[in-house]
């Protein structure tokens, strides 16, 4: 592995040229700069399995994801090949089945998640996007330069985009239309989107420090308030409260520790509204686990310290958030 950075070399995702240089080689971690996918990391072992059978007919996604968290100003992640290992990861990290799972699941999400990278580019309404078909098809998640132009083609035809461009290029200028739509996204997102976090756990003493140093710090190192129902101040039924304060939030961090039933009823709870869970429990309770949750990625911790680490990396990899 390089200890410098050096040019001449292929993006393990796209294959475009592009830079590398060495950023862990402990974990054999390189950082890539690829003028198609963006600046991001990835582990030897990610590199081997985006170049395999079973993912190479995945391997645009993940370049659409990068593009898509470049424009919304994320801090740059690494790309590991598997759940169990974004633990390992010092910073944010993300396995592909996990992208390879957001990627838009219909044309309708396409086209939208398409317009909103438009409206990103635009410096103002009614600027010029000059994209480059061969370098810029992930902005449109497409799965080559062709799929670029048909995304183009029904973007125009929906009315939220005008614009040509020279030869292997197109100036896309959203249209009024289009940002009367990025406009109804936006709200639709608003009323969704929540700087609350709300944890799940037991409220045992034992599990104080957990808490406070591990879990509390996590959520607000990583831009969230955290909501336990026991220090909220209250009138009514505290189930009334729960569901309410559910509802509020943005994800949910649910701890197993001492596996209170209460717990399991606050996660399932918000998997059924579609909010994210994120899983932890103490590693000494792991095999405690209730068979029915145990298929989900838990973090394992140690102690408080621990848990902090790990929960900010995975709030940071996974819960999405605009710039």
């Amino acid at each position: 592995m390089p200890n410098s950075e050096r040019e001449g070399f292929l993006c393990p995702i796209c294959s475009k040229p592009a830079k590398i240089e060495a950023s862990d080689p402990l974990m054999r971690v390189i950082r890539i700069g690829c003028e198609r996918c963006s600046d991001y990391q990835i582990t030897d072992e990610a590199s081997a399995h985006l170049t395999s059978s079973g993912y190479d007919s995945q391997r645009f996604k993940v370049s659409a994801y990068l593009r898509e968290r470049n424009l919304l100003r994320e801090p740059t992640i690494t790309i590991v090949s598997s759940k169990e290992v974004v633990q390992k990861i010092k910073g944010p990290a993300v396995d592909i089945e996990t992208i390879v799972e957001r990627f838009p699941r219909v044309v309708s999400e396409r086209l939208d998640r398409s317009l909103s990278n438009l409206g990103r580019l635009s410096e103002y309404p009614g600027a010029r996007c000059r994209l480059n078909i061969d370098k810029d098809y992930p902005i449109f998640f497409s799965e080559n330069p062709e799929a670029f132009w048909a995304t183009n083609l029904m973007l125009k035809d929906t009315g939220w985009v005008t614009g040509e461009g020279p030869m292997g290029h197109v100036d896309a200028i959203v249209t009024v239309s289009g940002w009367n739509r990025l406009t109804s996204l936006e709200s639709a997102a608003g009323r969704n989107r929540s700087k609350q976090a709300f944890v799940a756990m037991s409220f045992d003493e034992k599990l104080t420090a957990a808490f406070k140093d591990g879990i509390e710090k996590a959520v607000r190192l990583a831009g969230y308030d955290p909501m336990r129902v026991d220090l909220k101040e209250h009138n009514d039924k505290i189930c009334d409260v729960i569901v309410s304060e559910i509802r509020r939030s943005n994800f949910l961090v649910a701890d197993f520790t001492l596996h209170r039933p209460g717990v399991y009823f606050e996660a399932g709870y918000a998997l059924g509204l579609g909010l994210p869970v994120i899983w932890t429990c103490r590693e000494d309770e792991v095999e405690k686990a209730h068979f029915d949750t145990r298929q989900y990625n838990h973090i394992v911790w140690k102690d408080a310290d621990e848990l902090r680490e790990k929960l900010k990396r995975r709030i940071e990899a996974t819960i999405p958030h605009e710039g």
